[in-house]
């Protein structure tokens, strides 16, 4: 038997709490991937500074849902641009700004994916429950009517 479909993976899971807790888990991810792609500079070298941040979007957008994942996705181009400027050359700035202009995009792309997900696996919920109360119903209804029919034919059967 399947699981039920209130049991899948699909929706903000920190909806409900407090818009410190999901704020504050959204600026946690962002600090965790900044230490880690500055840790990560000898095997990844300088290049894509802003690819590492692609993950804690997303992660954020699942669970915390749209403001704290858009709250990573304007800060990561401020964070790398401060951290990397070095290794950019800023004789061609339009280069970096594409590459921000290109991460910004695809964020935007996977907020409004996953935010469009999530409204849709809710109004799923919906429907399967007011499915689940018609099926309920119409069961009521047959089991009454097969009671009514075999009542007053038990004395001819």
């Amino acid at each position: 038997m399947r699981p039920p479909l209130r049991e899948s993976l699909i929706g903000p899971r920190l909806q409900g709490e407090p818009a410190w807790l999901r704020y504050g888990l959204a600026f946690g991810l962002f600090v965790c991937t900044a230490f880690a792609r500055i840790e990560l500079i000898p095997l990844t070298a300088r290049h894509s500074p802003l690819l590492a941040f692609v993950l804690p979007v997303v992660v954020a957008s699942y669970l915390c849902g749209r403001g704290p994942a858009w709250l990573i996705v304007l800060a990561s181009p401020i964070l790398c641009t401060a951290l990397f400027q070095g290794d950019f050359s800023w004789n061609d700035p339009l280069g970096w700004l594409a590459h921000v202009a290109f991460f910004v995009l695809v964020c935007a792309a996977l907020v409004e994916l996953l935010h469009h997900l999530q409204v849709t696996h809710r109004k799923l919920l919906d429907s399967e429950s007011r499915l689940l109360e018609a099926d309920r119903r119409k069961n009521e209804f047959l089991a009454m009517l097969a009671h009514q029919l075999r009542n007053p034919l038990a004395s001819i059967l």
